[in-house]
């Protein structure tokens, strides 16, 4: 979706574009982590879950490091990724 231009933020097409149980978890988020999804992830077969997985799992832990080094470092973490 970000690659098409739409935003969770944006109010233009945030209804339209994301479902509101998403709106609304994203709007008590302290972290908000969007991997990007490969293309392929997103066709039905059994390895585009593990595919899915992977990618969520690196984006969290890119995230996790980032904030941990910002604060050992004393600065203000970066919390959306």
């Amino acid at each position: 979706m970000r690659s098409l231009g739409y935003r969770p933020t944006d109010q233009r097409w945030t209804s339209r574009a994301y479902p509101s149980q998403y709106r609304q978890a994203l709007s008590h988020a302290n972290v908000h982590i969007h991997p990007e999804i490969p293309v392929a992830g997103y066709v039905p077969r059994p390895d585009s879950v593990e595919r899915m997985i992977a990618v969520g799992e690196r984006a969290a832990y890119r995230a996790l490091d980032s904030i941990f080094k910002s604060t050992r470092s004393g600065s203000e973490p970066g919390l959306s990724r």
